[in-house]
This record gives structure tokens, C-alpha cells and sequence, in this order.
């Protein structure tokens, strides 16, 4: 006969449980406005942040079974309060994005520009586009595949207004990223070289 779970066993599971969904959604609130680390093909991003959004909604239903009294549920509440306001502040900007990128089978706001091989990785180009009270721009990121579908990125900072742009190799540990100018907010086109580190962070 297999023997029942103390309650306090399954109580701390739960506490356990919930911690820990907070701590991934914090993580990927993190990488996703300093990345880190990133999916690829690009427009499967935004679903996966959407799907990220109902992290604190499940460690709240596991963070409630782990408490017994009223006066710790509201606490419990106080604390989760923030995490599901901000899901639902954001989650239709990042729905209507997900949605996009789901029809389309790309990002609309992050669109891939160009790339060009380096060791390890890749230099990649990706065209900016906040909306229509925003200018496009280039964003410019050291990349390695870690395993297929998962890559690891590294933001080497990038131009704004712009539209294109070109990357040169000149040494192993060394690029040059040239944009043209932007209708008339930056007549001269711009050239910046990146130092690279072997490991994309080190």
C-alpha cells in the first residue's frame, strides 16, 4: 500500500513550485530586455515570451495551496500582485506581436537584415521597428548556436535612425558594421568596429 504525502511534505512542494515560477518568469523578463540568450528562427520569440506570461498565474495556484491561513494569503497576494499586473499590462502588446510573428512566420519588429561568419558564431544585422512613433533601426549582436534552436547572444550596440547595413571582417576578433545615412536624419552613412571575445562573453 503506498503511503499518503504529509500535508507539510506537499505544502513546501507547492512553496517550492511557486518560488520557482517566479524566479523563471523574472529570468525571462531579464533576458528578454538584456539577451542573453535567444530562439531561433527569430519570430518564434514573442509566442515563447507570451507563453512565459502565464508563469505567474501557475505559481500563484501552487503559491495558494501552500499556504493555509487567510492573513497569508493575502500576503501571498501583495506579493504576486505585481507579477500579474505587469502580464496583464503587457500581454496584449506581446499577444498582438505573437500573433504577427505566428501568421507571418517572422518578427515585424526585429527583422533579420543580414549576417556574416566569424569564429566562433556570427555577426548579425536585425532592422528595429518600435511602431509608428519610432524610426527603423540596426541592432548589431555577436551570435553562437549552442544547440539547434537556441543561440547565444551578445548585443554589440548598434545605430539608430537607420535601415541597412553591411558587415566587413577585417580580423578574427574584429568587425566593421557601415550604415548609409537615413532620410535625412543622418545624411552621412556611419561606421563602427566591434572588438569581438572568443567565446561571444569571454
Amino acid at each position: 500500500m503506498i503511503e499518503p504525502i504529509p500535508e507539510t511534505r506537499l505544502r513546501y512542494r507547492e512553496l517550492v513550485i511557486g518560488i520557482g515560477l517566479l524566479a523563471a518568469f523574472v529570468l525571462v523578463l531579464a533576458n528578454w530586455s538584456h539577451p542573453v540568450v535567444r530562439l531561433e528562427p527569430a519570430w518564434i520569440n514573442p509566442p515563447a515570451l507570451l507563453t512565459a506570461f502565464t508563469l505567474p498565474w501557475l505559481a500563484t495556484v501552487s503559491l495558494m495551496k501552500a499556504v493555509r491561513t487567510a492573513w497569508d494569503r493575502v500576503l501571498m497576494v501583495c506579493v504576486l500582485l505585481p507579477f500579474t499586473l505587469y502580464t496583464l499590462t503587457c500581454g496584449p502588446f506581446i499577444g498582438m506581436e505573437a500573433v504577427d510573428s505566428l501568421r507571418d512566420r517572422s518578427n515585424p519588429g526585429f527583422e533579420f537584415v543580414r549576417s556574416e561568419a566569424v569564429f566562433p558564431g556570427r555577426i548579425s544585422l536585425y532592422r528595429t521597428n518600435g511602431g509608428a512613433t519610432t524610426s527603423f533601426g540596426i541592432a548589431v549582436r555577436h551570435e553562437l548556436r549552442i544547440v539547434p534552436g537556441v543561440v547565444l547572444v551578445r548585443e554589440l550596440e548598434g545605430f539608430y535612425p537607420a535601415f541597412d547595413g553591411t558587415v566587413a571582417v577585417l580580423s578574427p576578433n574584429r568587425v566593421r558594421v557601415t550604415v548609409p545615412g537615413y532620410e535625412g536624419q543622418r545624411p552621412d552613412p556611419e561606421t563602427r568596429e566591434y572588438r569581438l571575445r572568443r567565446f561571444v562573453y569571454f
